[in-house]
């Protein structure tokens, strides 16, 4: 069997747009040439998020720098994802409509009935800045400094039980 290493972010930030495109990237293609440049260009120190408490790490991963965002691309969740799965930050708590879902399914005092109702609608595609970081803030309040697991756990039983 062969492996093969993840590339670094220079070969990344060097690399055509469209070969990127071609490793089933799609729309995120662009986003990761750019996340791969500010890293080879010293813009952003990866390293140093895992020093960075929580807050600190996430506001600096969704930073504008002159105005401009610094990692096009990376939102609230992409963010959380990052600091859960990359950064030893057990607190994240990356939420998605699934996860969302599954929460005010299984922990339906946690949210006003009007939240609870408007994520149970299967017309709600995407979350707000404001609602995902109330809900974030709730889940990661009630789970407590290892609200990461939780968020695993509830997107396995969300996807495995169909909560939707």
């Amino acid at each position: 069997m062969q492996y093969r290493r993840f590339p670094s972010a220079e070969k990344i930030a060097e690399a055509p747009l469209q070969s990127l495109a071609e490793c089933g990237l799609g729309y995120r293609a662009p986003f990761l040439k750019r996340v791969a440049e500010a890293i080879h260009e010293g813009r952003l120190e990866l390293s140093e998020l895992a020093l960075l408490d929580y807050p600190d790490a996430k506001e600096l991963l969704l930073k504008k720098l002159l105005g401009a965002k610094l990692l096009l691309g990376v939102g609230p969740k992409v963010a959380d994802c990052f600091l859960l799965f990359s950064c030893d930050k057990d607190e994240a708590f990356p939420i998605d409509v699934w996860v969302a879902r599954a929460l005010t399914h299984y922990y339906p005092r946690l949210f006003e009935m009007k939240t609870t109702k408007r994520l149970a609608s299967k017309s709600t595609r995407s979350l707000s800045g404001s609602l995902y970081a109330s809900i974030s803030s709730r889940a990661r309040s009630h789970f407590g400094e290892y609200a990461g697991y939780a968020q695993q756990y509830l997107f396995m039983l969300a996807r495995t039980n169909g909560v939707s």
